[in-house]
């Protein structure tokens, strides 16, 4: 594991930069969409929260992928006109961070809950919505504010 966080956490932070650079200005939707079957609406309505999923345990890796293009990306921009060995290695230890010496290793949890601008057309009624089980529960985006997390469409 890395005894000094400090790159780690510089490399993390330019990529919360990225992402916040590279969403296009446009005002949110007045409605958010989560969708879920009677049960998670229960546990929703019942504690008052919503669970975010560990990214890793999904079905759909979009998410993960979107995240280490993104790591990629902002490493491959730190490289132009200069080949550092601390960049160069964090770039091939990104794509295959198997490779990495395990004195560099970290572990870094994503969590994710999902929403849709629209439910009419979204992919999920095909898991929660059988057997007429499905429901959507509409959010204002403020939700991101009120957790204090960003809102990211991917």
């Amino acid at each position: 594991m890395i005894e000094d966080p400090a790159p780690t956490d510089s490399v993390i932070g330019a990529c919360e930069a990225a992402i916040r650079e590279g969403q296009p200005k446009v005002a949110p939707p007045g409605t958010l969409y989560h969708l879920t079957d009677v049960d998670g609406l229960s546990g929703i309505a019942g504690n008052k929260c919503l669970w975010a999923s560990l990214a890793t345990t999904l079905n759909d890796c979009q998410e993960i992928r979107y995240g280490v293009a993104l790591a990629e990306e902002v490493i491959e921009k730190r490289l132009l006109g200069r080949r550092d060995e601390y960049h160069s290695s964090l770039l091939t230890y990104v794509r295959t961070p198997h490779l990495a010496p395990k004195e560099v290793q970290f572990e870094y949890y994503a969590f994710i809950a999902a929403f849709c601008k629209t439910c009419s057309k979204s992919g999920q009624w095909l898991h929660y919505g059988r057997s007429g089980r499905g429901v959507a529960i509409g959010f204002s985006p403020a939700i991101a504010a009120a957790v204090k997390y960003e809102l990211v469409e991917i």
